[in-house]
């Protein structure tokens, strides 16, 4: 097996220590960081047991954004370095001077990242995108996710490894090395192992992003924490453990959730095709929540479906209004329909057939064998609820099969 190692760094203290420790760390190298605070090993031996040295490549990318002064200086600096160390750089300039927030810096970034891996894709089996974020920037994200609104998965944020969310269907993944070191203890072991690095002043001025400003008060509250005679900082360790129990118990909550869905429905789609009058019928998966949506996204889903061609910017952003604020409802798009609904959001290539007609399918005995209509009741819920709960698509509400006697529904079938 073939497998890519890409390391995306800047000269910031995390950026490098991420490089160092993970190589280090692929050439068995672990001794010299057996004081390590912070650190689970067990995650890091499942996920290095599986490499063998000769079979990998490693990369170094750069998106250099040219928004600073040194910006230039900083980069060249990291060409001759990591040239020196026989790595193979990809360096990409920003030439869109238009772009100053560090959102707009952060997608675009994160695109050229997956332009670059979607022309090596063909050569490995598999792609690791080594990012540098680490246990302070999880903390952030978590305090910014709450002043927006949060549910659990968007509490925890972060994982030690993940699919790469631009290309969600290849074997592209996110490693986050230092998802359980602070950014400060980071920079200490930078001086420890004598690894180069710059310090960039604005990531730390509270005037310049909401981000910089809840960095200050995290770094306010930890240095008011007790610390352990290691040097352990416990309000980061309680930080750490909180997100390694929520991520356990996620762990089975997607599992339990997954398998739900696959026995409830991902089989019996194809047989209501021909009920629904459809020819297919494909449930679309983001890899974020659909309020983080942006305009970048629905083009990418389009491409995907081959119904690019002649698309507006105002088309694009109907449909991101459609996917990220209606509640439920469909939406016809050129000669495809996309339905929003509780199971998630689904394409089709045409308008299925209307259902709740309470039309009689067939007769078995003493039962009665129909389409549900207006009303049903399963039980003591309305059968519309009911079968919300158990994530059927509201397209297909309207033409499972009730098994119904002496005018009492006993059984739905397909999904009882």
């Amino acid at each position: 097996m073939k497998i890519l190692i890409s390391y995306l760094v800047s000269w910031w203290p995390d950026s490098m220590f991420a490089w160092y420790f993970l190589s280090s760390l692929l050439k068995w190298e672990k001794e010299r960081f057996s004081n390590l605070l912070y650190v689970d090993w067990e995650k890091f031996e499942n996920f290095i047991k599986n490499f063998s040295w000769w079979a990998i490549d490693q990369f170094i990318f750069h998106y250099n954004h040219k928004v600073r002064q040194e910006s230039d200086q900083e980069a060249k600096f990291l060409k001759d370095f990591f040239q020196n160390k026989w790595y193979k750089v990809i360096i990409w300039e920003n030439t869109n001077l238009n772009l100053t927030t560090e959102a707009e810096l952060r997608q675009a970034r994160w695109w050229w990242v997956k332009q670059q891996l979607e022309n090596l894709l063909n050569k490995y089996d598999q792609i690791y995108i080594v990012t540098w974020h680490n246990l302070t920037d999880r903390i952030e994200t978590t305090f910014l996710n709450m002043l927006r609104g949060v549910d659990l998965p968007w509490f925890v944020n972060m994982k030690f490894i993940d699919k790469f969310f631009l290309l969600p269907e290849k074997k592209v993944f996110v490693v986050r090395p230092l998802i359980d070191l602070p950014k400060d203890y980071i920079q200490n072991l930078c001086d420890e192992f004598t690894i180069p690095y710059f310090i960039d002043k604005t990531n730390f001025d509270p005037k310049i992003s909401k981000r910089n400003k809840v960095r200050q008060i995290i770094s306010e509250l930890a240095s008011m924490a007790n610390v352990r005679k290691d040097g352990t900082n416990m309000f980061r360790k309680s930080w750490q453990n909180i997100y390694n129990r929520i991520g356990e118990v996620e762990v089975w909550r997607e599992f339990w959730r997954d398998l739900r869905r696959k026995l409830e429905l991902e089989e019996v789609y194809k047989e209501f095709w021909d009920k629904l009058g459809v020819n297919f019928i494909k449930k679309i998966e983001f890899r974020k929540s659909l309020r983080d949506l942006q305009i970048e996204d629905v083009g990418q889903l389009l491409k995907n479906l081959g119904i690019y061609q002649d698309i507006t910017k105002q088309n694009l952003l109907e449909l991101l209004k459609f996917f990220k604020f209606a509640k439920s409802g469909r939406k016809l798009f050129k000669w495809i329909y996309f339905y929003k609904t509780s199971g998630g959001i689904f394409v089709m290539d045409k308008k299925p057939l209307e259902g709740f007609t309470g039309q009689l399918i067939r007769k078995d005995g003493d039962y009665v064998i129909r389409y549900p209509k207006r009303g049903d009741k399963f039980g003591n819920k309305l059968l519309t609820k009911y079968l919300a709960k158990k994530w059927v698509p509201i397209f297909l509400r309207g033409r499972v099969e009730v098994k119904e006697k002496n005018w009492k529904i006993e059984e739905i079938l397909l999904f009882d």
